[in-house]
Parts: C-alpha cells; sequence; structure tokens
C-alpha cells in the first residue's frame, strides 16, 4: 500500500475501530439496543437531553430558534443553543423522530467518539515527514478517542466537540508554523469556535500555548528558512479574531446573557492555594482509576502505551533537544494548571466551576499522545538506538510508584487493578522497540493492538460499570413522557390564546422543555437570576440557575397565568377537576392587563406570603386579604432541644447530633377549603412529610416554599421534619387559610382591566388597546423582562421595563389606543451579525485574492517555461 493511500485508510480504520469498542462497552453496560438502559444521567438528562428535544422541535420547524416559553416562564432560547447545543451533529436530530431521540443521542456520541479517533489519526499521520513511517497514528489514534476523559464526561456532549476537533485545529497550527498557511487554520477555528461556547475557548487557549511551543521549538536554521516569526504570530492573531468574529452572531447575543443574565464576568479570583496533593496526580494517567465525575482528579488516562512510549520522547537522540524541553514544559504547565487554584480559574474562563472541577482536561491527553506519536513514528531505530533501557527504567519506575500508592492507601488499589496495569506497561515495554525495529513482523503490531483495545475496554468498563447505576431506562423515560403527551396536547395553549400549564410530577428541572409546554421549570448556564429571584419570592422551588413546579401555589400560579395543573391523576389539587388528571385553575389572569404603576412602587417583602398580600392590593386596591393564618399547636420535638442563647426563640439543637431529630406538627383544620403552607427554608437540611407523604428530601429546595392542602371539614393533618444533615433547626412552619372568593374577584378584576390580544406561537404578540383618556397607562404582564423584547403601538416604538423585580411592563401615553405588538429579538443579535457577515467578506476577499495570486503564478510559470 503506498503511503498516499495509508494515509487515507489510517484514518478511517481507527474510526472503526473506535466505534466498535464504544459500542461494544455500550453492548456490556446494557445500553439500547442492547439493554434497557440509556446514556441519561447527571448533565445528559437533567439539562442536555431537554434541551436537544427542544432543538429538534426548532429543526424540525415547530419551535422558534430565538425565544421559547418552555424554558422557565420564558428565556432567549439562542443563548441556550450557542452554549449547549451548537455541535454541527446535533443537525442530525432533523431527521431523527421524536420517540428516538434517546438512541439519537447514543448515535451522535459514537460519532463524536469515531469523529475523534478519524481526526487524531490523520492529524499524527499527516505531520509525519514524508517517507517516514506512521505506523503508530493508528493505535494512538483509537487512544485518543476512548482517553480517560471522553469515556469520563460521555454524558457531556457540548465538552465532546472541543476535545474531538482540537486535533483538526492543532494541525492547522502547524500548518501556519510550517507552511504558512493561513487559510486552513482560519476555518478551522471557526468551525471549533461555532461548536461549543465554552470548551471551544479552553482549546483555544491550548493551542495559543501550541503555537508558542510550535514557535520555540523550531531548530534556528529552519526558523531563518522558514516563515518570519513575528508574520506568524501577526497571522495566527488574526486567524483568531477572523474566526471569532465570523462567529459573532452567536458569541454576543451569548455573552450578553451571560453577563447580564447570570453576572459570570468579572468573578473574585480564588486565593493562591493547591487543589489536591501532588502524589495523587500521576495515579491518574493509569487504566482504571475512575474515582467519581463531579469532584473526581482530572481524567488524564490516555492509554497505557502513550504513557510507556513517553520515554522514548525524552530519550531518543532522534528527538532534538529544544523539543525536548519545550514539551516538558508544556506537560509542567498543564500539570500545574491542574494543581493550582489560580491557573484552574482561568482555564474555566475565569469562572469557578461548581462541579466537574477540571473541564479542559482533555488538552494533556492531546498533549500526551503527540510527543508519544513523535518518538515512535518516524524513522526505523537502527543499533545505536537503544531503546529498551530507558522503556524498561520507565516502565519500572511506574510500576514503583503503583506500588507506592498500593502500600500508602492499600483500599485504593486493588490486586487485580496493580496486577494488570503492572503486566500492561511490562508487556508495552517489551513489544515497543521489538515492534520498531522489526516492523515487518505484523505479529508484534497483531499483538500490541489488541492489548492497546484491552487496556482502553477494560479503563471503559471501570467508568461505565460505575455509571450503569445512574443510567435513566428507557422505559422510565418513555413511560414519563407517554404519562403527560395527550394531556399537553389537548390543553395546551393553541389558537392564538397564550397560557402556562404545570406537573406535580418532576422528572428534571427541565421537564418543560423536554415535554414542550409553557411552564415555570429550567436550569441552565444561561438562566436569568433575576427571574429565578422573582420566582423564588413567589413561593416557588427556585434558587440561582434553577427552578422547578412541584405543588399548587394558587395566588402565584394565578398571577403567572397557569390554567390547567397536570396531576397524573394525584390527590389534593386544589383546582376544579376536568379529566382524572388534569385540574383547572379558573383563576388564571390573561398574559397582560393594566394597572396602576404608583402601586407598583414598593418595597415589597421578600416573604412570599407577604409579598402575595402585597401584590393582591396591588393589583386590586380595596380587596379582601386572600390569606389568613391559621394558628398551629406547638410542635414535638424528637431529639431537640431549645437553643437558650438564641433571642428568637425559634432555634433548636439537636440533642445527640449522631441520632436522627424530628420536629412534628399534628393539626385539625375546622373548616373545609384550600390551605396554603410555608416551609421554611428546608435546603440541604431537612426532610419534609405532609399527611405521611414526603414533599422535600434534604436536598430539595434553597428557599421558603409555598405548598397547599385540600382539607375536609375538621380533617386532621400533620407536618413532620426530620432532620439528619444539620445541627439546628428553625420552627417557623405556619399554615394559612385561602380566601378564594378574595381571588376570584381579583382575576375578575385583572380581566376586566385585560386588553383582547393574539399570540403567534413563537415571540410575537398583538394587544388591541382601546382609546382611554385617562393619561399615562401601564400595561403589566406576566412576560419576564428581557432587553429583547420591543413594543411598538400602531408602529411607533413605546418603553418597555422591568416590573416586581422579574415581569414586563409596557408604559402606554397614547390616548387614542391602537394595535400594541411586542416582539422579541436576542440583543446584540443584529450587532454580532453584521459583524460576522462583515468577518465572512473579509474571508471570502482572502479566498479571491489567494486565487487570484495562484492563477498569476500559475502564468508566470508556463511563460517561464516556454508554454
Amino acid at each position: 500500500m503506498n503511503a498516499t493511500l495509508r494515509r487515507r485508510t489510517l484514518p478511517l480504520l481507527s474510526a472503526l475501530l473506535s466505534a466498535a469498542v464504544a459500542a461494544a462497552l455500550f453492548a456490556k453496560t446494557g445500553v439500547f439496543p442492547f439493554g434497557k438502559l440509556t446514556l441519561l444521567m447527571s448533565d445528559m438528562d437533567s439539562i442536555y437531553a431537554e434541551f436537544l428535544a427542544e432543538l429538534q422541535r426548532v429543526l424540525q420547524g415547530r419551535a422558534d430558534p430565538f425565544y421559547s416559553f418552555h424554558a422557565g416562564i420564558g428565556l432567549n432560547t439562542l443563548a441556550i443553543f450557542v452554549f449547549y447545543l451548537s455541535s454541527p451533529f446535533n443537525l442530525l436530530l432533523a431527521l431523527v423522530p421524536e420517540a428516538y431521540l434517546l438512541d439519537g443521542i447514543t448515535l451522535m456520541t459514537l460519532l463524536k467518539i469515531a469523529a475523534a479517533a478519524f481526526l487524531m489519526t490523520r492529524f499524527l499521520a499527516r505531520t509525519v515527514p514524508d517517507g517516514e513511517r506512521d505506523d503508530w497514528s493508528l493505535l494512538l489514534g483509537i487512544c485518543y478517542a476512548l482517553c480517560g476523559y471522553a469515556i469520563s464526561y460521555s454524558f457531556s456532549l457540548i465538552w465532546l466537540d472541543g476535545w474531538l476537533l482540537l486535533p483538526l485545529a492543532a494541525g492547522s497550527v502547524d500548518g501556519l508554523v510550517e507552511k504558512n498557511r493561513f487559510l486552513p487554520l482560519t476555518l478551522s477555528l471557526t468551525i471549533l469556535f461555532f461548536s461549543g461556547f465554552y470548551v471551544s475557548y479552553m482549546a483555544g487557549l491550548f493551542l495559543g500555548v501550541r503555537f508558542l511551543a510550535r514557535l520555540i521549538e523550531r531548530e534556528p536554521a529552519r526558523a531563518n528558512a522558514g516563515p518570519p516569526t513575528a508574520g506568524l504570530i501577526f497571522r495566527f492573531i488574526a486567524a483568531v479574531l477572523l474566526a471569532a468574529a465570523i462567529n459573532m452572531a452567536f458569541i454576543l447575543p451569548t455573552a450578553y446573557v451571560l453577563a447580564n443574565n447570570m453576572g459570570l464576568f468579572g468573578q473574585a479570583r480564588p486565593e493562591f492555594r493547591v487543589l489536591f496533593d501532588l502524589i495523587d496526580l500521576p495515579w491518574k494517567l493509569f487504566s482504571g482509576t475512575f474515582d467519581g465525575y463531579k469532584d473526581a482528579l482530572p481524567f488524564l488516562y490516555s492509554g497505557l502505551l502513550p504513557l510507556v512510549s513517553a520515554a522514548l520522547f525524552f530519550s531518543s537522540p532522534r528527538v532534538p533537544e529544544r523539543k525536548k524541553a519545550v514539551g516538558a514544559s508544556v506537560l509542567l504547565l498543564l500539570g500545574l494548571s491542574f494543581h493550582l487554584a489560580p491557573l484552574n480559574f482561568a482555564w474555566h474562563a475565569f469562572d469557578h466551576p461548581s462541579w466537574f472541577p477540571f473541564r479542559y482536561a482533555f488538552v494533556f491527553p492531546f498533549a500526551l499522545i503527540w510527543l508519544a506519536a513523535s518518538a515512535l513514528n518516524g524513522p526505523r531505530p537502527d543499533e545505536s538506538d537503544r531503546e529498551s533501557g530507558p522503556l524498561v527504567r520507565w516502565a519500572a519506575l511506574l510500576i514503583g510508584y503503583l506500588a507506592l500508592i498500593w502500600k500508602l492507601e492499600p483500599n485504593r488499589v486493588s490486586p487485580a487493578f496493580f496486577y494488570l496495569n503492572a503486566a500492561l506497561i511490562a508487556v508495552f515495554a517489551v513489544l515497543i522497540p521489538l515492534s520498531r525495529r522489526f516492523p515487518g513482523r505484523r505479529w508484534l503490531r497483531v499483538w500490541l493492538t489488541v492489548l492497546v483495545i484491552v487496556d482502553l475496554s477494560l479503563n471503559g468498563w471501570t467508568t461505565f460499570s460505575r455509571y450503569q447505576r445512574e443510567y435513566t431506562t428507557r422505559a422510565d423515560y418513555k413511560s414519563f413522557h407517554d404519562r403527560f403527551a395527550a394531556d399537553i396536547a389537548e390543553y395546551g395553549p393553541k389558537n392564538g390564546a397564550f397560557y402556562r400549564i404545570e406537573k406535580t410530577d418532576v422528572r428534571t428541572y427541565n421537564d418543560a422543555a423536554a415535554l414542550g409546554y409553557p411552564g415555570i421549570g429550567q436550569f441552565s448556564s444561561v438562566s436569568s437570576v433575576a427571574q429565578t429571584a422573582f420566582l423564588k419570592k413567589l413561593g416557588y422551588d427556585c434558587y440561582a440557575t434553577w427552578c422547578s413546579y412541584r405543588a399548587a401555589n394558587p395566588f402565584a400560579d394565578s398571577l403567572l397565568g397557569i390554567r390547567y395543573l397536570l396531576t397524573g391523576g394525584a390527590a389534593n389539587a386544589p383546582y376544579r377537576e376536568v379529566s382524572p388528571t388534569v385540574h383547572e385553575n379558573p383563576d388564571a389572569f390573561p398574559p397582560a392587563f393594566f394597572v396602576d404603576a404608583g402601586a407598583f412602587a414598593g418595597p415589597f417583602a421578600d416573604d412570599p406570603i407577604q409579598f402575595h398580600q402585597q401584590l393582591a392590593q396591588a393589583i386590586a386596591p380595596g380587596s379582601a386579604p386572600i390569606y389568613r393564618r391559621i394558628e398551629l399547636p406547638a410542635g414535638v420535638p424528637d431529639n431537640l432541644s431549645p437553643d437558650e442563647g438564641d433571642g428568637t426563640g425559634r432555634r433548636w439543637l439537636r440533642s445527640d447530633p449522631n441520632t436522627e431529630a424530628e420536629m412534628r406538627y399534628e393539626f385539625q383544620l375546622r373548616k373545609a377549603g384550600v390551605y396554603v403552607v410555608y416551609l421554611p427554608n428546608v435546603s440541604l437540611n431537612y426532610t419534609v412529610a405532609i399527611d405521611g407523604e414526603i414533599t422535600h428530601t434534604d436536598h430539595g429546595s434553597y428557599a421558603p416554599f409555598l405548598t397547599t392542602i385540600v382539607s375536609e371539614a375538621n380533617e386532621p393533618h400533620s407536618i413532620a421534619f426530620s432532620i439528619a444533615r444539620t445541627e439546628d433547626y428553625y420552627d417557623d412552619v405556619r399554615v394559612y387559610r385561602l380566601n378564594q372568593r378574595a381571588l376570584a374577584g381579583i382575576a375578575g378584576s385583572v380581566r376586566a382591566n385585560a386588553p383582547g390580544y393574539r399570540y403567534d406561537g413563537r415571540r410575537t404578540f398583538t394587544f388591541e388597546i382601546k382609546p382611554d383618556d385617562s393619561g399615562a397607562r401601564v400595561l403589566m404582564t406576566t412576560i419576564p423582562y428581557d432587553a429583547g423584547w420591543r413594543a411598538t403601538l400602531s408602529g411607533e416604538d413605546v418603553a418597555t421595563g422591568p416590573i416586581l423585580g422579574g415581569l414586563m411592563s409596557v408604559r402606554i401615553e397614547n390616548k387614542n389606543g391602537g394595535t400594541l405588538r411586542l416582539s422579541y429579538e436576542p440583543p446584540l443579535l443584529w450587532l454580532g451579525t453584521v459583524i460576522s457577515v462583515s468577518g465572512l467578506i473579509v474571508l471570502f476577499v482572502i479566498l479571491i485574492i489567494k486565487w487570484l495570486l495562484s492563477r498569476i503564478a500559475a502564468r508566470k510559470k508556463r511563460a517561464a517555461a516556454g508554454y
């Protein structure tokens, strides 16, 4: 096989073998179609799969790409798609039926693993000089595709694009340094920046390190003969800026959301500290060292083949000393970045990761495999190379390190783990020099291939066997969706109407996106913290970046226009039953209504009950109070004693800190009706049960929370707080009787002050505003405030602004009325689009100039040849 054909087939073979190994691991784990499991766990389950369902609707023309009421009470979905879903692989979802979304996710995971193997093998093979051997590119490409980072973060699809595209971009960096090729780098960076807003920053930072490394490692003679260093630096910066400019239509609107909705920019720098004991870091280089995923050490495992082969890079006389120094410096920089908090902070785009503390760790397998390839690929060694000695000494050092860890922490190292790693390291140390000395003996290469696959498979199974217990089953996912699909289709808004629906059975915070209904639940890194704070203040189960609907909250439900509650047949629903599984809230407010602006000047209480009372009076001045407090008997403590030093008289301490405590309230509600229960802050502290049914576990809400009890006359009830994870308890549970007549009267008043409207089902509302001589009016909406909303009245812009800190209002000063149009465009989208189009024009001009220059050069060449 000639060299050209070989270098074309090696990447394809690498991709097929990597995908086959990954598929075999999925089969062993029991992932469908080989079993009942899916790849849904952690963020894949609670974020990506749910947003992928929404993206699928967009790609199939059933939802809007810029705004959705399926996320929170309304959210900029362009930011969601750019931050989470911009991978080109996701376009495949347009071809996948909705019922097979989970299979599409499995397919995309396999395709990304195969693509990483293809690109890495191609990169390694193409960087070998002509006439030199590239035999090892296949095995090293498979090692990259099945490295610890890819396997351990297989549930985080958004991070895999930066990892798989890194070899493509790195090859373009080499093309710039060696051949002064500007366009390939620009195009590869454009693809990288498009494919992952977050991880592309980390990959781009590493590419900058690699670019500097490639400049430094150039021998002086070659540097003088090649492109000048200053020119290369200018071209590299220009490529980065042009690629970023082309992507500004996506980057700018998303950056705006991260800065204004989440406040992620300008975070305080961490203090100078180490993140783990340095002796633990090499541990992650070995097979089978999975130690969790949320707070684990960085996933450095790249396969034992490149780990053992690294000794050749530093010992071979064929590798220039300058290149060895640069390679060691890059590894040292990465090691220090993992170890030191300030450097780790910088790699995470100056953000503090709450989970997954080393998200950029994929750059280490790339660096290690590149060093191994630099030593393994190339000319056949001669007698003077003496490769066996350094490999044997390095293998002994690795095995000695494992033995030391086994001695220091015997619970961490099983005998099987030690002997398996030691045996594979020893065998690789023997086979590598033999295979290099005798490349014609194919049985050596076959054995190496088998051992590499065994090594990678065992490491993969170590991880997937742990994930097996967390993976969502296909049946559970499907049954949950099927349970609500018919009711959502029947009772969801249609024919120009807008209202919200919710349900009391929660699978994830992003159920609304998964099922496609306008609710309030949402969890993402592009959430609006102002919106979440507003919903939390209303008494919903919300905090920072997430919000969930867990129980009826009658006044807040009415305010937000939650018209239907899908109960799944559960009892204790405070609304009118319209089917065995659906209840209707007759007091749901319309999407917009006129209010007295002065009544909303505030200040408003943070306590949800007081906030509701104030809102009711602001919306319908003079209306009767909507709540009346019911006095509860004193709670009965178990293993709790009053805190004598607490001035409030509400704080209790656990008597025996090693035993669970309980505070229990037994009471009887004299009148039949709907009662609202105020639960104090139960986050990470208490398990709460109302009438024997658990409403919160000890890792539930972070805020005071409102729920309801529908009671018959003189019916007994109980509320029990179990305290196991904290030493204290604050006695602040309250019960209020809801004045349903007052709430109905407020809803009637709101409807009387509401203009007629029509909703287009996407991101546009039209309201018919009647003439009014009373002066300026304020139209309060149930749409969350966002700078992207634009209001026009009879074609003229009118002002929008926040009201209550979370909703949007429109100031109407035209006494003649007219048609009010509310439409949404992501902030900075227009500016970003202008920059992107300008960048594309610049790229096109460069392509034209390059084409013209090549034509001129060709003509001169023909003229010189006498044609």
